[in-house]
């Protein structure tokens, strides 16, 4: 089967919310640290970032989305590689990366136990893997399916993938809790497109308008509920 498009998962707007963007990294801060591999390129915004850093690989599914990184950074290293195949992972190199970041790819996996366990396997001991997930089932709805999500995740469901895994879960919590009531009323609207007016208008305003607010709410609702789950974990 061919890999889904990484453009086909996400409304065209997402590339355009860099404050977001930066809200996500400013969260893993403290433990993102080169060599770091980022996992899902998608729109290529995290790339510029976290380059900063220092020695960085992009890999991503698609081969589109390799080719645009690519020609945006052409100093910079990426590859296409599914996270459930070793052989693919295996020229970026196992146990180098200090950090890895993967933003809202385990749910396009169908084996994300596999994949988390390669991620791991591509980390030096005391790396971090930098996980963060759309969260709860109830919430998956019409964008969820559009966007070729298998499953959104519970804490417990998150933390069973690391069971049994050379790694130590040193953080988890819920991210984004006004993301959350805006995909809680998608719930109970019928989307044809990802990449509609109506999805779209939703990202901006709320990057415009509300990212501030949910971003001060977020320490107070992380062990309750948001759009999304944030995970870090250190390898053994």
């Amino acid at each position: 089967m061919d890999p889904i498009p990484a453009a086909s998962t996400y409304s065209s707007s997402v590339a355009e919310a860099d404050a977001y963007v930066r809200w996500i990294l400013d969260y893993f801060s403290a433990r993102l640290a080169a060599p770091v591999v980022e996992v899902g390129l998608g729109h290529g915004g995290f790339v510029g970032h976290l380059a900063q850093l220092g020695p960085y690989v992009g890999l991503d599914i698609d081969p589109e989305a390799v080719a645009n990184a690519g020609q945006q950074y052409p100093g910079l290293r990426f590859v296409t590689a599914d996270i459930a195949r070793s052989d693919q992972l295996a020229p970026i190199g196992w146990g180098q990366a200090r950090s890895l970041l993967c933003c809202n790819v385990l749910e396009h996996v169908e084996d994300d136990r596999l994949g988390v366990t390669h991620l791991l396997a591509l980390l030096a001991p005391g790396g971090h893997l930098l996980i963060q997930v759309p969260a709860h089932d109830f919430l998956y709805n019409d964008l969820d399916r559009l966007a070729h999500h298998h499953r959104r995740y519970g804490r417990k469901r998150l933390l069973e993938l690391f069971a049994g895994q050379p790694a130590e879960v040193v953080d988890v919590g819920f991210f984004n809790p006004i993301g959350f009531f805006g995909w809680w009323v998608n719930c109970l609207v019928t989307h044809h497109s990802l990449d509609g007016n109506a999805a779209n208008f939703q990202t901006r305003v709320f990057v415009k308008y509300l990212l501030p607010l949910s971003r001060l709410l977020t320490p107070l609702t992380r062990h309750f509920f948001g759009q999304s789950l944030m995970l870090v974990a250190r390898k053994t």
